[in-house]
Formats: structure tokens, C-alpha cells, sequence
């Protein structure tokens, strides 16, 4: 039976993301550690209390529970159940002596994959941005959204320097669009090279949301609402929509690889993320980004965000393009204990 640990961890923000929902004072969680021997699987839990996640307290309560016991913390507390559903599985590739990608995609992933770059401001002027992001080799960009930058934003697309630039772009608006005074501002950002636009209404105003899906004139992204809804529910958008996984609240590891390769063969398009959580964590959401991408293609996952973090367990680049580790598991780093 594999042993239990925790490892507490808190990084300080050199860039603090924008959000409509709020940003924690710093970024903090667990290392969550199921160790067998020579074999070890990790997960990270970073709990995001205003994105929607248990608090902190509650989350570090579920896991001391785990750690004691061994009981899974319950659907109540997403984030812990799910670095705890991740270490169980990056143990299980340990021992199998596979990468965590190709234990979950039963096949080797050979090329390096692309990463969509960090998010942008739409305050502001975002053509120094979007030339730095091309220049630095992305092709794909996200850029945050409000009603408030709404029309500059489609000023830009509609003067298509994402376009000579060849980016494509990528908006997400945290729901930031509450009311129906705003939809001429979304009808706007219907421009040439637009991936998707996540989540700009409100749960409140999910019926208006799903009307536009199905109007179809645009693709949508649920976001938020992946853990709001069950996969029943979000199948029948997927031959009109985007989904955006992220593995730290959807289950873990192997449960958003099941439900990324459902939403697939529905005919929707999938795009793994991180919450913005430590190396760790992000790099499980590569080793799953990379598993979806070598089974059945995918849009490039959205990892550049670690150069929001002043500190980190270990190095891990942001980067236009990359590889997860040819090593069994996670493929962390002998030093990362001494780091945490």
C-alpha cells in the first residue's frame, strides 16, 4: 500500500492574471504524495475560492482527512479529490514505467505541441502585445475581456494585425457579461481568426448562453460551467462549442481524459489548461494535454502561465512549443522536496 504525505507550498505572483471572479493574495496549496517504494505519484492542489473551488480551509481539511485515513474527500472539495484522483494515476504510470501522457493515451506522444501564450490585458493597447507574443514564436493567444474593452478588442480583430501576425486569438470574458444591454459587444467580436470566446454571460443568463450556441453563429467555450454541468448536459453542445479542461477541478488526470475523448467523439473541440497552480500541477495538465492531442488532436493547450509566478517548485518554461518528460510519471525532478 502506497504511503500518504502532504507538502504545504506558497508562491508569490510576479503578475497577478486578471479576472473578473478575483485573484488570491498569492498562490498557495498541497503537494499531495502517494509513495511506494521507488515509485511515487504526485498531485497539487491549489484551491481558488472565488473561481468557484473550496476554501483553503476546507480544502487543507479534506486532505488531512486523506492523509490520516486514506477516505477521497468528496465532490465538495474538487480540488482536493483531485490531486489526490492525480497522484493515483501518476503512480500507476510510475509502476508501469510509462509517462504519465502515454499511460493515459495508451500510445507515446512524439511531437512537441504548441502552447497557447499567456493572457493579455484588453485594457490598454494590445498591438505591442500581440507583436511580442508572435515574435516570441505563439501562434495562438488569449486575451481577457470585459464589456468595458469589448470594442477596442474588436477594433483590433477587425483591423486583422492578429492576422498578419498569424495569431490566432482566443477571449475569455469570466462571465463578465450580465447584461443583455451588452450582446451588441459580443456580436462585434465576430472576426476572422477568433478561436472561441469563454464563458461571457453569467450562469444566470445561461439560457441566453446556450440560445447563441445554438444559433451556431459563433463558437463558445464553457469554461466555469465544466463543473457545473454534467457530461449529459454538455454533450449536445459539443458538435458547436469549445470546452476548456482543467484537470484540477474536473477530477483529475484520467477523468478529464475520459471526458475530453467523449466531448471528441461528440464532435466538440477540446483545450487543456492549468488553474495556475505550481510546476506540478501544471505539468500534469501537459502530460494530459499531450495524452489528448497524440489520441485524437486538440487545440493547443493553454500552459504559457508560469511567468505569472515569481517562484516555483522547479523550472518549468513557458514556451511556444514543448515536450513532457520521456520519464515513468510525472517525470519530476530528484530536487523538487528540497524545493516545496
Amino acid at each position: 500500500m502506497a504511503a500518504r504525505s502532504l507538502q504545504p507550498y506558497r508562491l508569490a505572483w510576479r503578475q497577478p492574471p486578471t479576472t473578473a471572479s478575483g485573484v488570491p493574495a498569492d498562490r498557495g496549496g498541497w503537494l499531495v504524495r502517494l509513495s511506494d517504494g521507488e515509485h511515487e505519484g504526485v498531485g497539487d492542489a491549489a484551491p481558488w475560492e472565488s473561481w468557484g473551488t473550496e476554501s483553503a480551509a476546507a480544502c487543507e481539511a479534506a486532505l488531512l482527512r486523506w492523509e490520516a485515513t486514506g477516505e477521497e474527500p468528496s465532490i465538495a472539495t474538487p480540488i482536493a479529490r483531485s490531486a489526490i484522483r492525480t497522484a493515483a494515476t501518476a503512480l500507476a504510470a510510475h509502476r508501469a514505467g510509462l509517462p504519465l501522457a502515454h499511460f493515459l493515451a495508451q500510445r507515446e506522444p512524439h511531437e512537441a505541441l504548441a502552447a497557447t501564450s499567456h493572457a493579455l490585458t484588453g485594457a490598454g493597447s494590445l498591438e505591442p502585445q500581440f507583436e511580442a507574443v508572435a515574435a516570441a514564436g505563439f501562434r495562438a493567444v488569449k486575451v481577457k475581456l470585459s464589456p468595458a474593452t469589448a470594442a477596442a478588442v474588436a477594433a483590433l480583430l477587425d483591423a486583422g494585425l492578429h492576422t498578419a501576425l498569424r495569431l490566432s486569438v482566443r477571449l475569455d470574458a469570466n462571465r463578465s457579461f450580465a447584461s443583455a444591454g451588452d450582446d451588441p459587444l459580443l456580436d462585434a467580436l465576430h472576426q476572422p481568426g477568433l478561436d472561441f470566446l469563454e464563458e461571457p454571460m453569467p450562469a444566470a443568463r445561461r439560457s441566453d448562453f446556450f440560445a447563441r450556441l445554438r444559433e451556431g453563429h459563433q463558437r463558445y467555450a464553457f469554461d466555469e460551467s465544466m463543473t457545473e454541468l454534467s457530461r449529459d448536459e454538455l454533450l449536445p453542445f459539443a458538435p458547436v462549442a469549445t470546452f476548456v479542461l482543467k484537470p484540477a477541478v474536473l477530477g483529475g488526470v484520467a477523468q478529464t481524459y475520459d471526458l475530453a475523448r467523449s466531448l471528441q467523439a461528440a464532435g466538440g473541440q477540446v483545450l487543456v489548461t492549468n488553474f495556475i497552480e505550481s510546476a506540478v500541477g501544471r505539468l500534469a495538465a501537459r502530460h494530459l494535454s499531450a495524452a489528448v492531442e497524440c489520441a485524437a488532436g486538440g487545440l493547443s493547450g493553454g500552459h504559457a502561465t508560469g511567468h505569472l509566478l515569481a517562484s516555483d517548485l522547479f523550472d518549468l518554461p513557458d514556451r511556444p512549443r514543448w515536450e513532457v518528460p520521456n520519464r515513468p510519471g510525472l517525470g519530476l525532478p530528484a530536487s523538487l522536496w528540497e524545493q516545496a
